[in-house]
């Protein structure tokens, strides 16, 4: 870091004290890696790295057991926690992205995670009216994470089409 003029890091000179300091970051271009061909390579390559450290045991004995994870979910589909994401833009909106907004469902429980202008509107295109109002009585919880108007702005819309009693809202 370079000192800011007429100042000096041992606090003697003009301006006493550093306050300002400059960085100068250092540009260069690395090689990388080269890419590789295919899919099979990048497969073939894996197998041979895991061979070399001994992992390939372990390796399979996890494939199995996430294999074997994924039929029993797929059997019962109804533990898959669920994100449907709804804004994840910041405070200025734009066409394609609206402010923030998560809907979290795991098993039975629903929870909104921000609820940014727009989120109302948003559920509504993606869901349809009919089940964005049913999702909207069902949430058990709406979750804001701080006291921006993107994240709390479309409280009130939300909280005027929701026609059942029960919903806790935590702002952090």
């Amino acid at each position: 870091a370079d000192a800011s003029p007429g100042a000096s890091s041992s606090g003697s000179g003009c301006g006493g004290y550093v306050l300002r300091g400059y960085l100068r970051p250092c540009v260069r271009i690395e090689a990388g890696r080269p890419e590789l061909p295919c899919p099979a390579m990048l497969h073939k390559e894996t197998l041979e790295e895991c061979e070399a450290w001994g992992l390939r045991a372990r390796l399979a004995a996890a494939v199995e057991e996430l294999s074997q994870a994924g039929s029993k979910s797929r059997a019962g589909r109804g533990d898959e926690p669920e994100l449907l994401f709804l804004g994840t833009g910041g405070a200025k909106p734009t066409s394609k992205r609206g402010q923030s907004g998560i809907l979290l469902r795991i098993g039975g429980f629903l929870a909104l995670l921000d609820c940014g202008g727009g989120t109302w509107g948003q559920l509504v295109r993606l869901l349809g009216e009919r089940k964005a109002r049913e999702t909207v009585d069902e949430l058990q919880l709406i979750w804001v994470s701080h006291h921006h108007a993107d994240h709390c702005a479309g409280l009130p819309t939300l909280l005027a089409e929701r026609s059942a009693p029960g919903l806790r809202v935590v702002a952090s």
